[in-house]
């Protein structure tokens, strides 16, 4: 945003000076660089707004578990009561060897950051529990859904497999409720 903003400056006062040598009545002059100005900004800030709701994956791996959240969320959500506008990275990080965390979402005010511990992912994890992994980390992000004491859901601080099928209502009844608010 602060690169677009940048460019309005630029062009504004690049236009500003090539009216204002050939301009010779001043009302007139700003009349058309009101006009000029305004219609600048409105197609710079037009043109930034396909930053919102950016996605970007480190790995291609990571798109399809990211896709198949965004298509759930859509699916079992007819408004706009989640945070799906925002822009989002999720990648591998490298987390210190003898950590626990398998992933964290890090909230910003523009957007949100998922790091995957690329240790579990690589070594520990069949790809239901991939799944899990990424759906709980994107829970806290995309629904700011927080952690819960039952061991038997996907939402739980330590990680538990759950069978699909059960996880799967989890997240959709978490989706829906969130719908509600």
């Amino acid at each position: 945003m602060a690169l677009c903003a940048a460019l309005v400056i630029v062009r504004w006062s690049r236009l500003s000076f090539f009216i204002n040598v050939i301009a010779g009545n001043l009302e007139v002059f700003n009349r058309i660089l009101i006009y000029i100005w305004a219609t600048t900004a409105a197609l710079f800030i037009l043109s930034c707004s396909n930053f919102v709701g950016y996605r970007r994956y480190e790995d291609p791996q990571l798109t399809k578990y990211v896709d198949d959240y965004y298509n759930l969320v859509a699916k079992n959500c007819n408004t706009n009561n989640y945070n799906t506008g925002s822009m989002i990275t999720v990648e591998f990080a490298k987390f210190p060897k003898d950590s626990t965390i398998m992933g964290v979402c890090h909230r910003f005010i523009n957007g949100y950051k998922i790091q995957i511990n690329r240790a579990y992912w690589d070594n520990e994890l069949i790809a239901d529990e991939k799944l899990q992994l990424l759906f709980h980390e994107l829970a806290h992000c995309v629904i700011y859904k927080e952690h819960v004491e039952d061991k038997s859901n996907y939402m739980n601080a330590e990680f538990y497999y759950i069978q699909y099928e059960k996880f799967i209502k989890q997240v959709t009844a978490d989706i829906r409720f969130q719908c509600r608010k």
